[in-house]
């Protein structure tokens, strides 16, 4: 991570009110480059996720291939969810994933990469384009 992990959990409560509890068991990867989507399309794109709350699953229904789902485009920015088959978690918790995703990794209007919760059964979530 480019900025501590203290300073980015507060950050990230202050941008969306949402307690961080389960960062501590996580990780960031970032992969931005010319070729990541719009930073602007992301934070649309996480926000909302976040959105549709904690009474709605995001689930990772992609059972060959990649393991990986696509939850929401935004413009450039697709957010998706990877790991195990049939894998869910609150929609709210796979905002705030994505969300540290965008926050940690962009870099000159854009960003990329991934974050793997590992307290979510060590569920991927990935901004890509």
């Amino acid at each position: 991570m480019r900025t501590s992990e203290t300073l980015l959990l507060c950050e990230l409560v202050m941008l969306t009110g949402i307690a961080l509890h389960h960062v501590a068991h996580a990780q960031t990867t970032c992969q931005t480059s010319n070729a990541s989507p719009s930073a602007y399309d992301c934070v649309n794109a996480a926000a909302y996720i976040t959105s549709l709350g904690s009474g709605t699953r995001c689930c990772q229904e992609n059972c060959r291939g990649s393991l990986c789902t696509t939850m929401h485009t935004s413009g450039s920015c697709k957010v998706g969810i990877c790991g195990a088959c049939g894998q869910c978690l609150p929609c709210d918790v796979a905002g705030t994933d994505l969300s540290n995703v965008v926050s940690s990794c962009q870099s000159n209007g854009k960003v990329g990469g991934f974050f793997i919760d590992d307290n979510n059964n060590h569920l991927q979530f990935i901004v890509f384009s």
